[in-house]
């Protein structure tokens, strides 16, 4: 990281990309759950 950029645009960015990767995880994880009890309960077992 350069030194020249402000401290605040610093926090920002990360705040911002905290918060797209947060809903990015919550999205994921929720397909996750909802693919795994699909695969459970509704694929025929072999």
């Amino acid at each position: 990281m350069s030194e020249k950029t402000p401290r605040a645009d610093v926090l920002k960015a990360g705040e911002t990309a905290g918060r797209i990767q947060k809903g990015n995880v919550v999205s994921r994880a929720v397909r996750a759950v909802l693919d795994s009890s699909y695969n459970t309960y509704f694929m025929p077992r072999m």
